[in-house]
């Protein structure tokens, strides 16, 4: 009876998994779609057409993101979390994933503040999983973008010391700025466990405890700084 229940579990866990990714693919091609829709490659748009687009672009995002970080989270869980040794030029790789987040950035008129402003001499490339910290940065562009009010900005700032590069990412001109703390995502996720009541909390707890565990891998530190109960800054330590 034990091993039936046990067998039972475990057939869960894969047919779960085998719906997440199948999941993938759909989700991939309605976002390429929608996002040729919305650069026009069809035919010139409507103001409402592209209201309606933006939407479901965010909303496509964000299911793609939820299904990623959940297979992730079950890797981690599994303890298959390989990190393949490679390296990247994290200033670079902001730069590509704000590409990607254009659209969006023009429809909520939200504008992002890169510091320094060049890196010619590539010093911010650190030895990481490409693909690893890729996930990592884009999680965390994605929620700082969703969460800063419309018209607002977010500064990156980006600093190199003799241990290793040190990237924070502030969300400005937002409301209710009273209290400031510190926690660490999971800590967070813990303690706002029951109270996290909407999709896009629930996802966002996901995805930081996702990315803490890829940047704990490298052997590096993510700190979530609070104020009045609202994410204000994302900072990531890695060494290198």
């Amino acid at each position: 009876m034990g091993q039936d229940v046990r067998l039972s579990a475990y057939a869960n866990r894969e047919d779960y998994a085998l719906v997440l990714h199948e999941m993938r693919t759909p989700l991939t091609t309605l976002i390429a779609y929608a996002d040729l829709l919305l650069q026009g490659g069809l035919g010139p748009l409507s103001r409402e057409q592209r209201v309606a687009l933006t939407r479901m672009l965010e909303y496509a995002y964000h299911l793609q993101e939820v299904v990623e970080n959940t297979l992730e989270l079950s890797r981690i869980r599994s303890g298959r979390l390989d990190i393949e040794p490679s390296t990247a030029n994290l200033w670079q790789l902001i730069r590509e994933l704000l590409e990607n987040l254009s659209w969006w950035l023009q429809a909520k008129q939200v504008s992002i503040h890169i510091s320094p402003e060049t890196d010619p001499t590539g010093e911010f490339t650190v030895p990481v999983d490409l693909q690893r910290m890729r996930q990592v940065l884009n999680t965390l562009l994605h929620h700082a973008v969703r969460d800063v009010s419309p018209g607002g900005r977010v500064a990156v700032r980006l600093h190199r010391s003799p241990h290793g590069v040190q990237l924070s990412m502030t969300l400005l001109r937002r409301t209710l700025i009273f209290r400031h703390d510190k926690q660490r995502p999971a800590v967070m996720m813990k303690q706002n466990g029951k109270r996290l009541k909407r999709e896009e909390e629930w996802a966002l707890a996901l995805g930081l405890v996702v990315a803490q565990h890829i940047i704990e891998a490298h052997g590096g530190r993510l700190e979530v700084e609070k104020r009045a109960g609202t994410i204000w800054r994302y900072t990531i330590f890695l060494p290198g």
